[in-house]
């Protein structure tokens, strides 16, 4: 998700650096983000996979309804998910195109659930690749930060 977020910023300080246009830069940006929804995708599927052969070993039935219901951990990471998907889904060039605004202000809305959950899904699993997740949260965070600072800067 870091490299999602890297190309994620309009003024971000390596498009002078490398020269290349915040089209391109936006492009980088839309085929890391289609992956990180493909890769969250396999990562459900495996699971489900697993969970469910595991379940018919044991003669368990709902097994894997039961799963997602009793556990934060499960159900945070398919907040993260649907809000991956959702993503996706909206980002389309029809969507992006109709209604900018709108298109603009719901993928930051579901970019933040999908922190949110895969953070949470992180922390509940102790799983040791979270503190990658609060890295690239706080990178985006700060680039916010510096973005409101830049827009107060120069209209105040």
């Amino acid at each position: 998700m870091m490299p999602l977020i890297i190309f994620a910023g309009r003024n971000n300080t390596l498009i002078p650096l490398l020269r290349v246009s915040f089209d391109t830069f936006n492009i980088f940006h839309r085929w890391i983000g289609r992956l990180v929804a493909v890769e969250a995708l396999a990562h459900t599927f495996a699971w489900m996979a697993v969970k469910d052969i595991a379940d018919r070993w044991a003669k368990k039935e709902n097994g894997m309804m039961s799963a997602l219901h009793d556990s934060p951990f499960l159900a945070w990471g398919l907040v993260s998910l649907f809000a991956m998907v959702f993503i996706c889904v909206q980002a389309s060039s029809a969507v992006r195109h109709l209604a900018y605004e709108t298109f603009l202000h719901l993928h930051q809305l579901l970019a933040i659930i999908a922190f949110i959950g895969a953070g949470i899904h992180g922390h509940k699993g102790s799983l040791p690749l979270t503190k990658y997740i609060y890295a690239t949260m706080g990178l985006w965070f700060l680039e916010r930060v510096i973005r409101w600072g830049q827009i107060i800067y120069r209209n105040f």
